[in-house]
């Protein structure tokens, strides 16, 4: 397994006791309330290269809610970052989370925030 699978999988462990569906990658239909683990530009910051390359992954974690009225929307996205934030270990850099909006994720409208995460791993 690369370093790169293994980083969002681990992310996506992570997650899995939130009550959400969590996806390691965009699928074609996203299942909501659900977080959706998306590569992020860039995608990679090297750290130290040659016969152990170690190297910052950087990810965009997608929270989804259904579109609901605007209060019902706000109020489960809000309580669906909450939820992201406190189950990610303690290894994983954070950044801003974005305000919500509604985006095309996979085949369906959802109300989004964006999330994006960085995680240190090595390619040996």
């Amino acid at each position: 397994m690369n370093a790169f699978k293994a980083a969002r999988e681990s992310l996506a462990d992570a997650l899995t006791g939130i009550g959400a569906n969590v996806y390691e990658y965009p699928p074609e239909m996203v299942g909501t309330p659900a977080v959706v683990v998306v590569v992020d530009d860039p995608m990679a910051e090297p750290l130290v290269i040659g016969s152990r390359l170690r190297f910052a992954a950087n990810y965009k974690l997608m929270v989804c809610v259904a579109p609901m009225t605007n209060l019902g929307s706000l109020e489960a996205v809000e309580e669906l970052v909450i939820e992201v934030l406190g189950a990610l270990p303690a290894n994983v850099l954070v950044g801003p989370v974005a305000a919500p909006i509604v985006t095309q994720v996979g085949q369906s409208d959802l109300v989004v925030c964006e999330i994006p995460v960085q995680v240190q791993t090595e390619e040996s």
